[in-house]
């Protein structure tokens, strides 16, 4: 092949990847410029001086080949735009440019307006929905309700009935994008995005209407099916017909904080154990209804306990505490610097490299971090092991175990900030009883037998660590718990730096309604500035 050919080969090559890459992220596009740049190639071409124009080629090339395919696919069948209807695929949403156009492909239209330019039942439901968004916390500005409104009530010209149907569809797609997952990045306030929902996406939304068929079916669907958030709505609406109070105020916005937790929220399965750091409970939970609770012990605020899913697999019983590298770090060292023996007393022992040592050989005062990395610590099983007789079993990145404590009596303070990060049991006995389909006999048996037991769950189960600040009482009335570690705080500042939130609530901490609840106010009794053993 000659040097020509091999040229005009490569260019091809080229021009075709970028052409992909373009329609890949824009779609097909059309261009006059297509007719204007094909025959200046050509021409090019024929001259013989195009190989000293190489970039001149290439750049060209790829300019008159993109528009040209579009105009090629056009004629091969694709989807045109249909006057009175926005097609599935004319759908726009950009998040970073409201006008920017997505093209998604889908068989079925979206009728928002008739040939006379009135709005369609759909686009009246659609409307319905936008206008009662601040009932689940959600801004109605997000979706231009007002203008969208005034489109609807209103005969829109032929001319103008894309713009308008365009406007609509981006509506419905946002909406139920912040229906079903976070509205911020979760790093915003200290959680991680891999535990939560992802929301729809644009696609997604249009097949889950194509399915149901139905404006009122399809966005019915997308709301949050726990109870709690439905509770947690019905309150908020209540609230919002009450005259405007400081105190009525903040429990609207502490209501539509935890709505905004629970439409990230995964979906249970039949059997799981949930973990409420807010309140410090713990529940667990068959077919949709409580088999067991108990009370917990949560993290320090220095050492806040995570949220994060994760499988339970089994329990073990009378376990030996391996201590984290941190908590060695933070914890144990001080102790070490001020008595060399001081853990030999509650039968930790010490290893460097895997071998035993004695305690007192260590320069504790000066040990570099480098030679710490070679130090392991491991508490025997017994009466004093920060993990008591039970710790359950499940993967966990953060290594905050669930477990019981051999301070049961720390359980008498009505907040449980005591321990590093570690979800500490009350009563973890009817918990593992739930794990293992087992006696409370049985649990006795395995608990005094003194040695360290491990057994695999009965059934596939599931544990989710949250932090909700309202929850249902007994009673069936909202209980308001306090923000423990600031993190309805952290949730309200990034929600308002977006705008996210409805105007006509109240909420910001500067006015008249200042979230006094976020507040770190101090309760319970003196034993709380007790500094308890690490679990």
């Amino acid at each position: 092949m000659s040097p020509e050919r091999e040229h005009i080969a490569e260019m091809k090559h080229h021009a075709k990847r970028g052409v992909s890459r373009i329609q890949q992220e824009r779609g097909p596009l059309t261009s006059p410029c297509a007719y204007f740049t094909l025959p200046v190639i050509l021409i090019k071409m024929i001259q013989g001086d195009f190989m000293k124009k190489k970039r001149f080629l290439a750049f060209a090339g790829l300019i008159a080949l993109t528009p040209l395919s579009g105009v090629f696919a056009q004629h091969a069948g694709q989807p045109s735009k249909t006057t009175g209807q926005s097609t599935y695929n004319e759908i726009i949403q950009a998040p970073a440019n409201e006008n920017a156009f997505k093209y998604v492909s889908v068989a079925q239209d979206i009728q928002w307006f008739d040939a006379q330019g009135s709005a369609t039942q759909d686009a009246h439901t659609l409307l319905r929905y936008l206008q009662d968004a601040p009932s689940h916390g959600l801004n109605p500005d997000a979706y231009k309700t007002s203008d969208i409104a005034i489109l609807i009530n209103s005969h829109v010209p032929a001319a103008n009935r894309s713009s308008a149907e365009q406007m609509l569809t981006q509506a419905m797609v946002a909406y139920a994008q912040d229906m079903t997952g976070p509205r911020i990045n979760p790093s915003a306030v200290r959680s991680s995005a891999e535990y939560w929902r992802k929301p729809l996406t644009k696609s997604e939304v249009l097949v889950k209407y194509a399915a149901t068929g139905s404006m009122d079916a399809m966005l019915k669907s997308i709301e949050p099916k726990n109870p709690l958030y439905a509770a947690l709505r019905t309150e908020l609406r209540s609230l919002t017909q009450r005259p405007p109070s400081a105190t009525n105020d903040n429990k609207i916005a502490q209501l539509m904080l935890n709505m905004e937790r629970l439409r990230w929220d995964q979906d249970r399965p039949a059997r799981y154990i949930e973990v409420n750091i807010a309140d410090q409970t713990l529940n667990a939970v068959e077919n949709g209804k409580t088999a067991q609770s108990t009370h917990i012990i949560v993290g320090k605020p220095q050492l806040q306990t995570r949220e994060f899913t994760t499988p339970i697999t089994g329990v073990k019983f009378n376990p030996t505490w391996h201590v984290t590298a941190g908590v060695m770090r933070r914890l144990k060292l001080p102790e070490l610097r001020k008595d060399p023996y001081s853990l030999q007393k509650k039968n930790i022992h010490i290893f460097y490299d895997g071998e035993l040592i004695d305690p007192g050989t260590v320069d504790w005062k000066n040990i570099s971090t480098k030679e710490l990395a070679h130090i392991k610590m491991q508490q025997d099983p017994g009466a004093d092991n920060a993990l008591g007789q039970i710790r359950v079993m499940m993967e966990d990145r953060y290594l905050q175990y669930l477990h019981y404590t051999n301070q049961p009596e720390l359980f008498e303070n009505d907040q449980r900030t005591f321990s590093s990060g570690c979800m500490r049991m009350e009563e973890p006995d009817k918990i593992v009883c739930f794990i293992l389909s087992i006696t409370p006999e049985r649990v006795e048996e395995l608990k005094n037998g003194g040695s360290d037991v491990s057994m695999k769950a009965s059934h596939s189960l599931s544990f989710y660590s949250v932090y909700h600040t309202t929850t249902v009482g007994p009673d069936g009335k909202i209980q308001y718990h306090k923000d423990i570690y600031g993190r309805d705080k952290k949730l309200l500042e990034a929600l308002e730096k977006d705008n996210a939130l409805p105007h006509r609530v109240p909420t910001t901490p500067t006015g008249p309604a200042k979230l006094s609840y976020l507040r770190q106010e101090k309760r319970g009794n003196s034993r709380q500035d007790q500094k308890p053993p690490l679990g």
